[in-house]
């Protein structure tokens, strides 16, 4: 015969169980310190899951392999947008015609304004990157940039103050969408590779953002949409897909974010990804077709091809039907030939009986001929 007090905390004892089981492990707090001068050895490049989901990625960084954080934000109007990559990685280890900074830290600033287009960078001889929980914050030696990251990845705000004064002020990143896996919601812990080689955690997929900066003495400021996410590879990134399609977009309730790309081989391979008020309602590696259409609307694209017009989308959301969307024409903010192309636009779409409007961010790469 038990007593009422024996009953209550074994009842109690499982509760705390259950609850143990669906928190994710506690992370422990590091620092990882990345010079800019890169290892002649082997590098030791994780895609498992484990450890912070937005820390470093590749330990003894060398000439072929990369790390990268990446952030953007733009205004609903479309009128602005500021994107944010620091990296860590020579120039042989990204794309062809990548700048030799003569360090493998830096970040690179795109800033478009009505009247403007503005492209800065800085150069450091360190990168530190602490992590705590899932989050991480990175600094320059320098103290020119850097970011910080709650422990949960709810909130980033990224840092400028450079000494010549040509770019000071903050973005900040207040996350409406959770963090997922290429082929997974956060709680699946699976696999970061998102094709052979290369890496990918979305820490942000969509965001309210607030950007104060001052860019080359003139006031960048507004509030709108913003992202963060991170790449990483074992080879040289354009040794690793033939081409891709990537993208952000808000319409409504719904963030979604893609990636269409074709491997190496050939293969067509897509990560797919909607959330609705906050809550995902797909994370696949599945169940997605993104294709050109206007302008050269060649697919799969090469080096030698043109630039589209624009794009459709095909998404499958399970218990809601297929979201279809399409952007027919957009604003080309960053371009670079026979390589790379970044719009944002404003995208229609409908899902479930329902019409949806809303504006993203997107882009094409293509690296075999």
């Amino acid at each position: 015969m038990y007593s009422l007090l024996q009953v209550l905390a074994f009842v109690a004892s499982l509760t705390v169980c259950s609850l143990a089981a669906a928190v994710r492990p506690l992370k422990r707090d590091a620092t990882f310190v990345i010079p800019g001068q890169t290892s002649s050895s082997a590098s030791t490049v994780q895609f498992a899951a484990g450890g912070a989901f937005d820390g470093p990625k590749v330990a003894n960084l060398n000439s072929t392999t990369f790390d990268l954080w990446y952030f953007h934000a733009f205004s609903p109007d479309l009128a602005f947008s500021v994107t944010i990559v620091f990296y860590t990685a020579l120039p042989g280890a990204l794309f062809p015609g990548s700048i030799d900074f003569g360090t493998a830290d830096y970040v690179e600033i795109f800033v478009t304004q009505p009247t403007d287009v503005d492209v800065l960078a800085f150069p450091a001889d360190t990168l530190t990157v602490t992590t705590s929980g899932d989050g991480s914050s990175g600094a320059f030696d320098t103290g020119e940039a850097g970011w910080i990251g709650s422990s949960d990845m709810s909130e980033y705000t990224i840092t400028f103050n450079a000494q010549d004064g040509s770019l000071s002020g903050t973005v900040s990143l207040s996350s409406v969408a959770p963090a997922h896996f290429p082929c997974g919601p956060l709680s699946s812990s699976s696999s970061f590779e998102l094709s052979p080689g290369l890496g990918w955690a979305n820490a942000i997929p969509d965001a309210d953002a607030t950007v104060n900066l001052l860019v080359l003495g003139n006031p960048v400021v507004f509030t709108g949409i913003g992202y963060h996410d991170k790449n990483w590879g074992n080879a040289p990134w354009d040794t690793l897909l033939n081409s891709w399609y990537w993208g952000h977009a808000r319409l409504g309730a719904y963030s979604v974010v893609w990636f269409d790309f074709v491997e190496t081989t050939g293969a067509e391979g897509v990560s797919a990804f909607v959330s609705q008020n906050g809550q995902v309602v797909a994370a696949a590696c599945s169940g997605l077709q993104v294709r050109p259409v206007g302008g050269d609307a060649t697919y799969p694209p090469t080096t030698q091809t043109g630039t589209p017009d624009g794009f459709t989308l095909s998404f499958d959301v399970p218990g809601q039907g297929t979201l279809e969307m399409e952007v027919p024409s957009g604003e080309i903010i960053l371009q670079t030939v026979g390589e790379s192309t970044r719009w944002i636009g404003e995208f229609t779409g409908t899902l479930a009986g329902q019409s949806l409007s809303g504006v993203g961010l997107y882009e094409q790469f293509t690296f075999a001929s």
